[in-house]
């Protein structure tokens, strides 16, 4: 009787086991065939080369649409909605993987977007003027003489340390999240107008969330260093250099480091002190329950300004499991567990409207998700990921 009973509580104990590891560690999605490849400036002309002749009936509307918005894209942002591409005509490449190809750029910018045809415009060319201008500071602020010796030439740089990251060469990867309006045409559209092939388009085809958005772009960037940096261009894009000086110094014997964008020096400020009072309610009621869930070290884990050495990112992501709001929080825990150096890095930051976080809704599904996270690890049924050699 005994026997049966031990045997019966043993069932009903991996019964209850599978079905909670079922209700808790849902995997994410696997990507479909088209989310591994991406568009940029050469899909546009691969289009263009292989288009109907503008002889054709069925093309002239749409070629006189293409001029009239062409004109359009002479201003600094585009109308939005009016989109000289189309991403069914886009010629795709393969993407690369982060775990199997070497770095090919200094820095690579993931930019997860949804439904972001009006603030993306703006956003890319802040930050493409100003990682062109920092390619253009690298080539000449130092340059060999024949006899190989070195001639500092750039005046305008001389109040950078010498801790500054050169920045050689860039890529910018827009992850379109399932948008439904025409956030990856216009994408495109902007690296068309500035003739840029440093700015790629990742469309998913299913939303996948925030989370979801910055795991795929950082699984197929090419650089040295990865940051992802949000649509809406709140922090200031030029402390990517601090961020990158933090990183350098602060790397292991592995050149592993994470660098976090914080904005708790500002809670003071007017920008925050004016929010609404369940705005500020709701942020100091998260941190609260991250200090009561262990997570202290870090003063702000959800700025969306955080970037990664090639090695850090490469053994954080593949491990990664969540893709809503609270994706910062496993990073972060993953970067702990793993022993990866984690800085947090004060930068300037200022309030944009549209941001698409339910307050309510959202903020309660964070703090299930952190349960959730906690749970899956403390019960096992996530693993640290391994150390790549």
């Amino acid at each position: 009787m005994l026997q049966h009973f031990i045997i019966i509580s043993l069932a009903l104990a991996a019964i209850g086991v599978a079905t909670l590891r079922a209700l808790l560690s849902t995997p994410p999605r696997a990507p479909l065939p088209s989310e591994l490849t991406y568009a940029d400036l050469d899909s546009t002309k691969d289009t263009a080369r292989t288009s109907p002749s503008p002889s054709d009936p069925e093309t002239k509307p749409r070629r006189r649409k293409m001029t009239k918005s062409s004109e359009s894209m002479s201003d600094a942002q585009s109308s939005p909605g009016t989109s000289i591409t189309s991403s069914n005509d886009w010629t795709r490449k393969p993407l690369p993987d982060i775990g199997k190809h070497s770095a090919e750029v200094t820095l690579s910018v993931v930019v997860p977007s949804y439904n972001e045809e009006k603030r993306l415009p703006n956003t890319l060319l802040h930050m493409h003027r100003f990682l062109e201008s920092r390619v253009q500071s690298s080539k000449l602020s130092v340059k060999k003489s024949s006899n190989g010796s070195v001639n500092h030439v750039r005046r305008d740089d001389a109040d950078r340390t010498s801790d500054v990251v050169p920045i050689h060469s860039f890529e910018i990867l827009v992850v379109d999240d399932g948008s439904k309006d025409g956030t990856s045409n216009c994408a495109l559209d902007v690296a068309m107008k500035i003739d840029s092939r440093n700015i790629r388009v990742l469309t998913l085809e299913k939303n996948r969330g925030k989370g979801g958005a910055v795991i795929q772009g950082i699984l197929h960037s090419r650089g040295e260093y990865v940051i992802f940096a949000d649509a809406d261009d709140a922090a200031r894009f030029e402390d990517v250099d601090l961020l990158l000086a933090a990183a350098r110094k602060s790397s292991d014997k592995h050149g592993r480091a994470v660098c976090v964008g914080s904005r708790a020096h500002l809670v003071t400020t007017e920008a925050v002190v004016k929010r609404s009072f369940l705005r500020n309610f709701l942020m100091y009621g998260f941190h609260t329950y991250l200090h009561l869930m262990g997570i202290s070290n870090i003063a702000d884990t959800q700025c969306g300004f955080k970037l990664f050495t090639r090695p850090a990112a490469c053994e954080i992501f593949p491990g990664m499991h969540v893709e809503g709001w609270i994706f910062d929080i496993e990073i972060l825990l993953l970067a702990d567990m793993m022993r990866i150096p984690v800085k947090e890095i004060a930068i300037s930051w200022h309030e944009v409207p549209g941001s698409k976080m339910s307050l309510g809704r959202d903020s309660i599904k964070m703090a299930i998700d952190l349960l959730v996270i906690r749970m899956n690890y403390l019960l096992g049924f996530w693993q640290v990921p391994t150390r790549l050699q």
